[in-house]
């Protein structure tokens, strides 16, 4: 169990240590103390200490492949990734589209069928989506399974959305290609982004259809030390 008093030299000892956050690792931990040290330090600096929409930061790596992009993290209203290109009828980044496609070609010999859904979205198109589902259910509902825009994975080229054998990419956990997508995608330098055990760092429901390109170093490595969430990984591995 983490104790409340435990000393300030713990958090600076930690690599990923932000001064300017040492209050508020202090009042994080005071509400959560089971986590340890680390753990307070990577979530404060992802800040998950704050509520979720209401404090953002516009980041300014917008091109860079580890970019955190979530409810608390948003790209300018003005971005474009560089380097689109389209495969199956969607826009992807260059180096997400070759590693998509030799996914999609493995799953073929392993006798299973996907295919991108969606993959690259404007801003415009986002607002466009949120704006729909508005239409059947109040913000805080929508907010669980669409991002707002400026605030979707979907802006940066990186992100993936499949589908399995039934039409639909909602529908992947009703296929066999959902158990290949989740024991297979790392080795072509995806990440399931949205885990069912991840839901309160990331503030989505579970979503088997939603890849994120990190390179197969980064996913590969997430696999072997067990890490879930990118927001962990990013902070704690690649900082």
């Amino acid at each position: 169990m983490y104790n409340k008093m435990e000393s300030c030299m713990e958090y600076r000892r930690i690599t990923f240590f932000i001064p300017e956050n040492e209050e508020r690792y202090k009042e994080y931990a005071a509400i959560n103390p089971d986590m340890n040290a680390e753990e307070i330090v990577w979530r404060v600096n992802n800040n998950l200490d704050k509520e979720k929409y209401k404090f953002d930061v516009t980041v300014s790596d917008c091109n860079n492949l580890y970019v955190i992009v979530n409810k608390y993290f948003k790209l300018p209203e003005d971005y474009c990734p560089p380097d689109l290109v389209e495969v199956d009828g969607s826009l992807m980044r260059e180096a997400v589209a070759e590693a998509y496609v030799k996914m999609r070609d493995a799953a073929q010999k392993d006798g299973f069928s996907i295919r991108v859904t969606s993959a690259y979205r404007s801003i415009e198109d986002q607002q466009k989506l949120y704006n729909k589902f508005l239409l059947n259910d109040p913000a805080e509902v929508v907010d669980e399974t669409c991002a707002r825009p400026c605030y979707s994975e979907h802006h940066t080229g990186l992100a993936v959305d499949v589908e399995g054998s039934i039409k639909g990419g909602r529908n992947i956990s009703k296929t066999p290609e959902a158990a290949w997508v989740k024991e297979n995608c790392h080795k072509y330098g995806f990440i399931l982004r949205y885990l069912p055990e991840i839901v309160e760092i990331t503030g989505y429901a579970s979503e088997p259809w939603h890849l994120r390109y990190v390179g197969t170093q980064v996913s590969t490595d997430m696999r072997d030390k067990k890490v879930k969430s990118f927001e962990e990984y990013r902070e704690r591995f690649l900082k």
